[in-house]
């Protein structure tokens, strides 16, 4: 294996390589998943919703491989390896397979490999960069870029023949494009050099005293909006693609529609510092949160392009002035003993339950509102928006935050 130190000229260019490549494998497929499973496969909404929560099965592995595996037994960069020469070949035969139990048991496999190297990354990111806290950010945002650019690429290069005629039968080849990025990234990350072996009994995983940053009323006000938030968020990954098709969006259009949404992303995650600042975190979790009673208001609205793209433009701005400042705020009542599990306590229970209890019930509302084949969108986008207007209501009467609390001091 190659020796690297972190003050190689070249591992900022790597570690930004690493990022970008990860979310195109990411990104190639979840955009249209759904999409692909009821029109290809002509799965019911029900079996879709089912598929789209193998999302979660992440969330669960994830702690355990944190808190017991990973540099105790193997390094984090050969386990990413491992992950991703599993996620590349069961992606290579999600491309072939139509049966749903095959499809189900396969996308399962694929995120209980995946889903662990999102976190991987990060820690393998941190590990090699000097000054890692001040530069992770611009290292992040090749993510997002990534995931935009597949978008756009496969959509408006390949699923397109030289003649600019529109080749439906390529779709597919999305899952083909992740596999290979997935094999790809097992060998990029073979070359780079692996972490010493920590062998100390000290505590790992997440331990009981994490409940207690959870007692605040405040805060647990604010955990509950962030598990709703999450369960409403798979609304958009399960209907968005299957929704716009039904709206007419031509099929080579709908993944680079919804890149759009990953610009504001970008743009929130840069001036959300500034605003917690100058505003306090109660402003800018109202403002996270108007921005997702618009992504699902102007869904349910819907009709006009520009309506919906506002809509869809609205998803960056939810995750990143919601969400991020959910953590943001969270840090008032965690310690350094206490900071790691609550992390990992907050990922198993909204990226895992919610994200589990949303996509089941999108899929449900799928086949609940189809009346003769035809399903109702302004019903199924009713319900995340009355879900996120219920909690905006509550936040307004009860969350009042001290100032120290506000701006995150």
């Amino acid at each position: 294996m190659l020796t690297e130190n972190k003050t190689s000229p070249f591992i900022m260019p790597r570690m930004c390589t690493l990022m970008f490549l990860l979310y195109v494998a990411y990104g190639a497929v979840l955009p249209i998943m759904s999409m692909y499973m009821n029109s290809v496969l002509h799965f019911s909404g029900k079996q879709t919703g089912f598929i789209n929560a193998a999302m979660s099965i992440s969330a669960f592995v994830t702690p355990t491989i944190g808190a017991l595996i990973v540099d105790r037994f193997i390094s984090a960069e050969r386990l990413f390896v491992i992950c991703q020469a599993i996620a590349a070949i069961a992606m290579y035969f999600i491309r072939y397979a139509t049966d749903f139990h095959d499809v189900l048991f396969l996308y399962i496999l694929y995120y209980a490999a995946f889903g662990p190297t999102l976190g991987l990354s990060n820690a393998i990111a941190f590990h090699h960069l000097p000054d890692s806290k001040s530069k992770f950010g611009f290292i992040r945002v090749w993510g997002t870029i990534a995931w935009i650019v597949v978008g756009v690429a496969f959509s408006y290069l390949w699923l397109r023949d030289g003649s600019g005629h529109y080749r439906p039968e390529r779709l597919p080849d999305c899952f083909t494009l992740a596999s290979l990025t997935s094999a790809f990234l097992a060998i990029y990350v073979l070359t780079m050099p692996r972490r010493p072996l920590h062998t100390g009994s000290g505590q790992r995983g997440i331990s009981l005293s994490a409940l207690r940053v959870f007692w605040n009323k405040r805060m647990l006000l604010v955990a509950i909006g962030f598990f709703i938030i999450s369960a409403v968020g798979k609304y958009y990954y399960v209907g968005a693609s299957i929704y716009l098709k039904a709206i007419d969006v031509q099929e080579e259009h709908i993944m680079p529609l919804m890149a759009i949404g990953q610009i504001p992303e970008v743009i929130g995650l840069l001036i959300l510092s500034g605003m917690i600042k100058k505003f306090g975190c109660k402003t800018v979790l109202f403002l996270g949160l108007l921005t997702e009673l618009w992504r699902c208001g102007g869904l349910m609205l819907g009709g006009n392009l520009w309506l919906v793209s506002s809509a869809v433009f609205c998803h960056g701005f939810s995750y990143s002035l919601f969400v991020t400042t959910t953590f943001v705020f969270m840090e008032n009542y965690t310690t350094s003993e206490t900071r790691s599990s609550a992390h990992q306590l907050f990922s198993m229970l909204n990226a895992g339950f919610a994200s589990l209890l949303g996509s089941i019930m999108a899929g449900q509302c799928l086949d609940w509102f189809n009346f003769d084949g035809i399903i109702n969108f302004r019903y199924f986008w009713a319900v995340p928006f009355c879900m996120t207007l219920v909690y905006f209501t509550i936040m307004l009467i009860f969350f009042k935050p001290t100032e120290k609390e506000n701006y995150a001091r």
